[in-house]
């Protein structure tokens, strides 16, 4: 199968999407039996290099001027336009597949002209990472959006909707929960497929118990999609139970907002007993897992997160809000704490570090669980998936 990929708005190197970590650990199963062209940017090639998947595929870089690729509105607006002629030469290599890596409109743009040129004989896979509810709806399946800047998020859900709009025209869709297919607009719900996210089990499995420095660990992207200032104040609820307690802080964010995050923890008492280790990845973040005994997982919007997967299959125990959508990517080895009461958070985190049985327990079961999120099995499913609608 000849497949084309758009991957021009996927993450840099340093700070690791889950749509790219999504994409870069198909694409590493799928080339050993596809033929694969990756259509990105000067920084997407950088990622891929970065990643060890740089001499596996066929490779084809726009190079723009670098205002584009620091500017996120400019990119947006412009940068269809310079993929006009990309697309037209895309045209001549009649790929079966084109599969748009992210919902930003420069990868859909790709899919849907790809696919439009070539008559429908390049199927389109389409993407759907985060359903944007509309900013007045009073449903929590995903969380809640009060605490996001209202203009902002006003504008992501309009342009989600044109998202959607165009990607109506896919042949099938990637989406990474089962709950989004109720949300999105899709002609075929049956080539909609809920594919959460991963981890590498076998490394994760791996990760051996070393003398205990973090009694809590947090990955994620610092921002306020992922509860920040509830992690704050639910940690300072186990600080005050346990002074000798530490938290391991592992992401990284806008400097504007982690200012102010660290600005709230001398607020709250607790920055002495917070390590802020910035962007890890690979053996230095299960290196931070094998010192931790708690995931604290504090998202507000969320679908998924496979960071907190990542720490379940090091054998992490969970604590996480009750979000409907996490209820299907997260049934077994967590707890869960009514949603934004960080004193019932914390105090699901206490009760497991008091009680050895009950995180024994439950430890055993988050590993047990994070097993069946092993990539080798999600990118084969997902493989299998597309192969039964050519």
């Amino acid at each position: 199968m000849k497949i084309a990929v758009s991957a021009y708005d996927i993450s840099s190197p340093g700070n690791l999407g889950g749509n790219t970590r999504i994409l870069i650990e198909y694409l590493r199963l799928w080339v050993r039996s596809e033929d694969i062209t990756i259509f990105t940017t000067p920084t997407g090639a950088e990622t891929f290099k970065k990643y060890k998947l740089h001499g596996k595929f066929k490779f084809k870089v726009i190079d723009l001027p670098s205002f584009f690729w620091k500017n996120f509105y400019a990119r947006q607006i412009f940068l269809p336009f310079f993929l006009l002629p990309v697309v037209f030469d895309a045209k001549k290599n009649r790929f079966d597949l084109v599969y748009t890596a992210t919902d930003f409109i420069s990868d859909t743009f790709f899919g849907w002209f790809l696919k439009f040129l070539s008559h429908n004989h390049s199927l389109w896979l389409s993407t759907i990472t985060l359903f944007i509810l509309p900013p007045w709806s009073k449903n929590k399946s995903y969380g809640d959006i009060k605490y996001f800047p209202r203009i902002k998020y006003f504008y992501y859900w309009l342009y989600q909707k044109f998202i959607i709009f165009l990607s109506m025209a896919s042949d099938m869709m990637f989406v990474t929960n089962e709950l989004d297919k109720k949300f999105v607009t899709h002609p075929k719900k049956e080539n909609i497929l809920a594919i959460y996210g991963g981890i590498d089990f076998a490394t994760a499995s791996k990760t051996k118990k070393e003398t205990v420095i973090y009694d809590c660990v947090f990955v994620g992207r610092l921002h306020p999609q992922k509860g920040i200032p509830f992690l704050i104040r639910a940690w300072k609820i186990i600080y005050q139970h346990e002074p000798n307690s530490r938290l391991a802080i592992i992401g990284n964010g806008e400097k504007k907002y982690v200012d102010e995050m660290k600005y709230l923890a001398r607020k709250e008492g607790v920055s002495d007993s917070i390590d802020w280790l910035g962007f890890l990845d690979g053996i230095d973040k299960y290196s931070v897992f094998s010192k931790s005994r708690v995931f604290m997982h504090t998202s507000i919007y969320d679908n998924f997160g496979m960071a907190a997967a990542e720490a379940m299959g090091a054998g992490l125990p969970a604590v996480l809000f009750d979000i409907p959508a996490q209820r299907y990517s997260y049934p077994k080895g967590v707890l869960r704490a009514r949603f934004l009461d960080t004193d019932d958070f914390g105090g699901q985190v206490i009760s497991l570090l008091k009680s050895e049985k009950e995180y024994t327990a439950l430890s055993k079961e988050a590993q047990e669980y994070a097993k069946s999120l092993d990539w080798n099995i999600r990118s084969a499913q997902a493989l299998e998936f597309i192969r039964a609608r050519l």
